[in-house]
């Protein structure tokens, strides 16, 4: 069950992109409102966290048929870290969107509530992303889609139905449907090889110095600003329209 929402988005995915008429077009509009989605989650994360109670969740208590192995890929696709690893993998929450159940493993009907909630509100992580950052979209999905597979949706329900929480910010979050997460799918799993290779060359900022070393003695404008800044690469951006772009972030 808790696989479903990622393998229904998967394939719709793969349905939605062989469909004439879904393809670059609507591809900008989509991920601006991605963006604004996801902003209307973070501002509203003190109202989902004061939602994320276990009286107030609708759970039920339910071993997973998955196997260990599979739950470890499940959460390693979330990116969910090592040390939060045992703690999420006993509670194990997973959003059933067809009946709007929460489903958690039988031990965690003995565990105390505070434990539960931590790791609800675990989930509830959110950060922004743009096309010109460098490897910041692919974990913006994960964080986004792990999200929704621990129940966002029926706390953002909680929000609405709830008299002393306020659904100011909410708007952007309903005004999604599913192109909106089939983006999102395709951008968490399909950006991961690009967005590693960018790491890479991120690490130790060896690009920059090995830039430095091809054109540290040019006599280019470009070059002349890389070598009077000092930014880390990690605010350089290369652009097809000039050949780079310093951001003024200096340290």
């Amino acid at each position: 069950m808790e696989w479903l929402f990622f393998e229904t988005m998967c394939v719709s995915c793969w349905k939605f992109g062989c469909e004439e008429g879904h393809v670059r077009p609507q591809h900008r509009g989509i991920a601006q409102r991605n963006l604004i989605g996801i902003k209307s989650c973070r501002n509203s994360s003190a109202e989902l966290t004061k939602a994320a109670t276990v009286p107030a969740l609708n759970v039920v208590y339910q071993d997973s048929s998955r196997s260990y192995f599979e739950r470890m890929q499940y959460y390693h696709l979330l990116g969910v870290n090592s040390q939060a690893f045992d703690k999420v993998r006993e509670i194990y929450p997973r959003w059933d969107f067809a009946s709007g159940v929460l489903f958690m493993n039988e031990q965690a009907q003995h565990a105390p509530a505070e434990k539960i909630e931590s790791v609800i509100t675990y989930f509830m992580r959110w950060r922004d992303f743009s096309e010109t950052r460098w490897a910041g979209a692919a974990p913006a999905a994960r964080l986004f889609l792990s999200s929704q597979g621990a129940g966002l949706t029926g706390l953002v329900d909680l929000v609405y139905s709830t008299q002393n929480l306020s659904s100011y910010h909410m708007g952007g979050y309903r005004e999604m449907n599913i192109l909106h997460l089939q983006y999102l799918v395709v951008c968490a799993i399909g950006m991961a090889p690009i967005e590693s290779c960018e790491l890479a060359l991120l690490e130790d900022d060896r690009f920059i110095f090995w830039w430095q070393e091809t054109f540290g003695q040019s006599s280019s404008p470009t070059a002349s600003m890389l070598r009077s800044c000092r930014v880390p690469f990690g605010m350089i951006l290369l652009s097809p329209q000039s050949e780079c772009l310093v951001q003024s972030c200096a340290i």
